[in-house]
């Protein structure tokens, strides 16, 4: 698998030279796509599938080993990162970070991290052409009796980064980024234990997010049990609080990391962001077995109101008027109308009684 790492800073008017947004390929393989710099599993099986699988016991030690390739005739340094598996908040393939915890997605048994049971060299000196075997052990915990152990091995070189630039026009000027492109190639180390329990996967209530690209809805997806899940997907409608579709899509096919859990991001489709009641249905598959889920939430005035003012690109909604301004204002519209009716009452009994006067004088007269 190869992984851009993609490095952005922000600041106006003038050229960047620094960085921090990843973006995060998918699989297992790790081939070249340039002839800079390559590295493969040594192995003869674990190269035809890309990566390393074993069947494992607790407490025991397992070796693998990689041949990395300098097809420059400059020298480079390799940096090795030790890599956990997460479950994307964007579905698709399962992603693999030196962390146990993401802004969306995070392990929840962290005798699940993989990358505490991988040892080895942080650092690789290649010459120039030099061809070079590493090996790397991996050694499982004494506590763990089942399911998977799932992580890998992240490998990058300077020689395969290259930059551009992007300028983009603002309110007081040109903005220009300076983009790092570092590919990185991950080969997957997987522990299979004997015992293998079921699947367990739970769907708890949605949250809401605002992001510079748009708000979120996001349901909460955990993976209980410590195996791979996959083929998670569902479709989804989100209702108003009068029950009119707003909006509705579909997941991607996606597979759920170990003792995981992820908000999966559900953009906000419709026209408007507003704040109020909303409903959210579900309905989908998980690894065939099917499900259905519903959940009530709620957009906060304040969530709008801080979204409007940090884009001001999507239209907005004004902040909702609650039950109660409603339950007043029909108070007050109905003690006006109560107010008019008197004073017709009482002014057309009055002229009335001015009438009634003035024809008995005329008769007196």
């Amino acid at each position: 698998m190869r992984r851009d790492d993609v490095f952005i800073v922000h600041k106006k008017f003038i050229t960047l030279i620094a960085a921090g947004c990843f973006l995060v390929g998918s699989g297992f393989s790790a081939h070249a796509q340039s002839p800079s710099f390559s590295v493969e599993p040594a192995s003869k099986q674990a190269n035809q599938v890309g990566y390393y699988q074993y069947r494992v016991g607790p407490g025991r030690t397992y070796k693998a080993s990689f041949l990395l390739e300098n097809g420059s005739t400059k020298s480079t340094t390799v940096t090795v990162q030790k890599l956990n598996a997460l479950t994307s908040s964007n579905g698709g393939r399962i992603a693999y970070e030196p962390e146990t915890k993401q802004p969306y997605s995070k392990l929840i048994d962290m005798n699940r991290a993989a990358s505490q049971y991988i040892f080895g060299p942080a650092n690789i000196k290649l010459q120039g052409k030099e061809r070079k075997v590493v090996t790397y052990t991996f050694e499982t915990p004494k506590n763990i009796k089942n399911g998977l152990i799932v992580g890998a091995l992240g490998f990058s070189s300077p020689l395969d980064r290259t930059t551009s630039k992007l300028k983009t026009k603002v309110k007081n000027g040109e903005l220009t980024e300076l983009l790092i492109n570092q590919p990185q190639r991950v080969i997957g180390i997987e522990g299979i234990y004997k015992n293998q329990p079921k699947e367990n996967v739970l769907i708890n209530q949605p949250t809401v997010r605002t992001t510079p690209s748009g708000p979120l809805v996001l349901p909460m997806l955990k993976n209980v049990s410590p195996i791979i899940v996959k083929h998670v997907s569902f479709n989804y409608k989100v209702l108003d609080a009068h029950g009119t579709l707003i909006f509705k899509g579909q997941s991607t096919d996606m597979e759920m990391a170990p003792s995981s859990e992820v908000y999966y991001s559900i953009p906000w489709r419709a026209k408007t962001f507003a704040p109020g009641q909303y409903r959210l249905l579900m309905q989908g598959t998980i690894d065939g077995k099917k499900f259905s889920k519903a959940f009530n939430f709620v957009v906060p005035d304040q969530t709008v109101r801080n979204y409007q003012s940090e884009t001001g690109e999507r239209p907005v909604a004004a902040p909702g008027i609650h039950w109660w301004v409603w339950l007043i204002g029909a108070f007050a519209l109905g003690g006006l109308i109560v107010f008019l009716i008197f004073f017709i009452f009482i002014k057309r009994r009055k002229k009335e009684e001015e009438e009634k006067d003035s024809a008995e004088s005329s008769l007196k007269n």
